[in-house]
Order: C-alpha cells, then structure tokens, then sequence
C-alpha cells in the first residue's frame, strides 16, 4: 500500500513536470490561490464566530442591565401599593367608611367625601412613577372609582370581581394579573392588594386597591434594543407579552431557549438571532428575537466581498499566471502569510497590509480589498469596544439607584410604631433619631446648612449614642446667640464628635465630657470647637494627614474630608486644626461667617 501511494505522487510530480510553464504557472497559482482561499474562509468564520460571541455578551449584558432597572421600576410600583394600603390618610378614610356603613343609614354625601380622600391620596403617591397608568378601589360591596395618572383603563364587570377575589385570598400580599385581553389598553398588568383597616388591629377589609401599569410603555427601552421583539412571560405563562412585536410571532411560533445562551433559528421562513439573558430574581423568563440580516447585516456583506474577491482574483491569475508567474507567486506568498497569521491568534484588530512590498498590480488590488474589509472589521471591534463601556456606564447607574429612601424609611417607620407599641421609649427615640440621620444623610439637596440646622442633626447623633453609652457620655453645647444663621458644610460637626467618642470614650474608663463652642471673632471669622477629654491625639495629626504620611482609618467622612470641603466653600485660609488645651483634646474648624442668602448670592455670581 506504501509503495502504490508513492507511486501515484511520482506519476503526479511527473504529469506536472511535464506540462508547459504556463499550466505549471496556471496550476500553481490555482492551488495557491484555492490554498488562500480556505484559509481566507477559516479566518472570515472564525472572525465571525468570535464577533458573534463578542455581540451576544455585549447585547446580553446590555439587555440584563435594562430589565434590571425594569424589575427595580416594578419594585418601586409594588412599595408604592404598600404606602397605599398603610398610609394613614387612606387607613383613616377606610375606617370612616366602615363606620358609615355600619350606621342604621349610611351617608351617600360621607361615603363620597371619603372615596375621594382615598383616590386623592392614592393619586398623590403614584404619580412619581412613569409605569403606573391608572389606578382604582374597590370597596366591601364590589363598587369602584377610578383615578387616571395617565390614561383611564377600562375592565369588564367580571375582571374586576375576579381581581377583588384574588386580592382578598392573598391575604395582604400583592397579587399580578395579565388583563391586556380585557382592558382597553392594550399589555396592561395590575397590581392589586387588599386593604385592611389597622385600627385596633381590627384587620377588617376595607377594599381593594389595584394599580394599572403599561407593560409596552415599561419595557419600551428594553423592547427597542437592536429592533428586536422582546418575549417576557412567568414561569407559569399566566402572564406573558410579545413586545415590539413587528412580524406578527405568537407563543407557538417561539421555543423555549436556556437562559445565557443565543441561537440561530428559522420562524416563519425568517431567519432570527434569539438571545435569553441571565436568569436572575426577575418576575419574568425573557428571551429578544432580533432578525439575523438586522443584527449582522455589515459584516455578512463583508464577508460577501471577501469571498467575492477572492473569487475574482482566482480567475484572473488563472487568466494572466502564465505572464505575471514571478511576481504574483512572490507578491501571493506574502499575502498569505500575513492573513495566516491573523487566522492562528484571537483577532483584536485586523492589520493592514503594507501595499509597499508588493509590485504586482493585481496583488496590489487584492492587497487593497483585504485592507478595506480589515478596515470594516476593525471599525465594528471598535463600536463594540464602545458600547461595552456604554454598558459598563449604564450597569454603574443602576447600582447608584439601588437604594429605595422610601423603603428604608417605611422600614424605620414601622420599627419606631413596634417600639412605641411595646412602650419601649428609648428604642423609639433611637429609630427616629436614626431616621432623621439618615433622610439627612442620603438628602444631597445642599452642601452646607445653618449652625441651628447642623446643631439639629447632632442632637439625634447624641440622642442614639447616649442610650447606647448611658452615663460615660456627657455632652455640652455652647453657642454665641449671633451665629445660627451662619453656614456651616453639611454633616461636618457630627465626624468629629464621632472621632471624639471612638479615640476618646472608647479608649477611657471615666466619664467622657464632649463640649461643642461655637461663636464668631472679630475677623469675621465663625469657630467652631469640639473638645474632649479623652487621651491626647498623634502630633501633628492634620499636617500628616494632609501629607499622606498617614492614611484615615475607617470608611466615614474624616477630618481630611472635612478640612477639604471648608476649603473648597470657604477658601484655602480657613480649614480644621487639632490641639490639646487644659488637658482636653479639641478640634477647630474655622471658616467665614456667611449666611444662606449670602452664600447663594455668590454662588450664582460665580
């Protein structure tokens, strides 16, 4: 067998050594040129498999970050129904109700007067939220008002009885519901939850509250990106959309595709790039349908050329071999050197060849073609390189909107009732100090406040670590009559009173003694001075801190931060300094006496 096959190469080599120069010339750039070819084609799929994977990272993550801000949206919609239900305006209106009711003639006029208080308040809190279109209540006996945040829905008698039913049995829980079938508007979902009265704990239903929320108009960014139709639906299909929904697909039409993952398929004789993000703590499965010609359109018109031109310069150096034999078998060979090289690495970018190193026409063009579909390749590679940072910029939005105020605040609300209710009066105050500290604390409304303001929000500060000090701290304020009304950056006495109790109180075993003195000089200049009595700073603390010598410890706002800010308001000549005076540790921060007025004043000169 060994012998044959050498046998057969010996009678090739020979055949082709026999024919004339311009076959052998013919036949060699054939064989090149084919060799090319392929590995020409082994690039361009490899290339195109790899820009496949880039843009389905890019959209997938793209496509998480929207419906992340979505399901937030949808979060906040679900806590606006819970301030709904436990507001107290709307709880004292019910009560009213249920009153009205059990009197041996109710009043028409009351039961309106009441409704309306209900609607009004509802109205009030929706209205901060773009997703809620309308809203209405249900009362005990099956009869509902409607208030329009937008746009009035309207629901058939037996939709609304079955919401009231649903709302009912979920015992205080919110419930969802797809009435796009039912409701004039269409890709509407409510979110309904029952009213309880809470005065006396007595839990009898008041009503129903349902909120109407625009699922196109919600997922509307969501829908858009890249042109395609966007599938959400629950794990039990109760509730399901087709969004942006321009070739008519309807659930039969669509497999089920594993989430993080994309596909390539055919529906309807339309080829589709289908892609299911993540599946994270969403309400919904979805999956985005974009047409293939849509998504990748340049590049396979790119790879049309590619092929193209190669097929195009096989005929014509089959054509003109014979005669540019020397030079297109030199100028061909550093081609493909050049494109084998991108074919063996992971491809950034695409790099030019030099056109310079070439002499024959033909290879030059050839050269050209490569260059300018290099070209088109690169370009994509750097649109998607911005759009990962678009999706990078937009992901860190979204984390910077995580925090809800208002649930935090209902949250605090409702432990300071539980401890009032439990007469537990010193954990009271210390929620509500705490809530105070902390609507101040995200509030980035101002950068400075009064003295009165400042001194206000330290109150609560001391109130919370009194009851958790007791009697080994001790504080004292005084204030010159003539300077509340000055300005002070906000949140910058209550640092040092904390550093004051960590290196102070916490490192002795008397009693430590905080005294804040504030007061104004005859330089127009407002001190400010907290003392302690605890053990004695570093030296020269501030001028290391200022110097890196040292680095803050902690993750709150230190005394660098705060020299930084009296700094940048007030000028470099004003700041905070660090002494011991009469075996008392104090801390001064001087700055210019202004009031608000005047501040303003010169901030909108400047």
């Amino acid at each position: 067998m060994g012998n044959d096959k050498q046998m057969k190469i010996a009678n090739i080599w020979k055949s082709y050594k026999n024919k004339s120069i311009g076959n052998r010339v013919t036949i060699m750039i054939t064989c090149s040129l084919t060799l090319l070819f392929f590995i020409g084609a082994a690039s361009a799929y490899k290339l195109q498999k790899a820009n496949m994977e880039y843009i389905f990272n890019q959209t997938n993550e793209l496509l998480a970050s929207y419906i992340e801000r979505v399901d937030y949206v949808i979060s906040d919609v679900d806590n606006l129904l819970y301030r709904i239900v436990t507001s107290n305006e709307i709880q004292q209106s019910g009560s009213a109700l249920l009153d009205n009711e059990k009197k041996y003639e109710s009043s028409a006029y009351i039961r309106q007067i009441e409704i309306a208080n209900i609607m009004d308040q509802t109205r009030q809190i929706v209205s901060s939220n773009e997703a809620i279109i309308s809203a209405t209540f249900i009362d005990n006996h099956g009869n509902k008002d409607d208030v329009a945040i937008t746009n009035y829905v309207t629901l058939p008698i037996s939709t609304i009885e079955q919401i009231d039913t649903a709302a009912r049995d979920a015992e205080g829980e919110t419930i969802f519901m797809d009435v796009s079938d039912d409701a004039n508007i269409p890709y509407t979902m409510i979110m309904a939850r029952a009213i309880r009265e809470k005065r006396n704990l007595s839990l009898e239903h008041i009503g129903t509250m349902i909120l109407y929320v625009n699922i196109e108009q919600l997922y509307k960014p969501v829908a858009d990106l890249n042109g395609g139709s966007l599938v959400l639906y629950n794990d039990d299909y109760s509730i399901k959309y087709i969004l942006n929904n321009n070739d008519d697909l309807t659930f039969e039409d669509l497999p089920t595709i594993e989430a993080d993952s994309y596909v390539i398929m055919k529906i309807k004789s339309k080829t589709y790039f289908a892609i299911a993000p993540k599946k994270n703590n969403s309400m919904f499965n979805y999956a985005l349908f974009t047409p293939y010609m849509t998504k990748f359109s340049s590049i396979s018109h790119s790879f049309i050329l590619f092929f193209a031109v190669y097929f195009l310069f096989l005929i014509l150096a089959i054509i003109f071999g014979i005669h540019f034999s020397k030079r297109i078998t030199k100028d061909l060979k550093s081609i493909t050197a050049h494109m084998s090289s991108i074919s063996q690495k992971d491809v950034a970018a695409v790099d030019s060849f030099d056109l310079t190193k070439l002499t024959d026409h033909d290879a030059i063009v050839m050269a050209e073609a490569f260059n300018t579909l290099g070209s088109h390749i690169n370009e994509l590679i750097e649109d998607n390189y911005k759009n990962e940072i678009l999706i990078k910029e937009t992901k860190l939005r979204v984390l910077q909107a995580q925090i809800n105020p208002h649930f935090l605040y209902n949250t605090l609300n409702s432990l300071y009732w539980m401890a009032k209710s439990k007469k537990n009066d010193p954990a009271a105050q210390m929620i509500s100090s705490l809530g105070i500290l902390l609507r101040e604390a995200i509030s980035n409304e101002q950068m400075v406040v009064t003295v009165s303001k400042e001194l206000d929000v330290l109150s609560h500060y001391f109130t919370i670590q009194k009851n958790r000090y007791e009697n080994r701290l001790e504080n004292i304020i005084r204030v010159c009559p003539d300077v509340e009304n000055y300005i002070i950056p906000k949140f910058s006495l209550q640092p040092v009173v904390e550093n004051a109790i960590t290196y102070g109180l916490e490192n002795m075993l008397d009693t430590c003694i905080i005294e804040i003195k504030i007061c104004a000089n005859v330089n127009n200049t407002l001190i400010c001075q907290v003392f302690n009595n605890g053990p004695a700073p570093e030296e020269n603390l501030m001028e290391k801190l200022n110097s890196g010598q040292i680095q803050p410890k902690g993750h709150g706002i230190g005394l660098k931060n705060i020299d930084s800010r009296i700094k940048a308001i007030f000028g470099e000549e004003y700041g905070v300094s660090i002494g011991r005076e009469n075996d008392r540790t104090v801390v001064t921060l001087t700055m210019e006496c202004l009031t608000l007025n005047e501040y303003d004043m010169r901030h909108k000169n400047e």
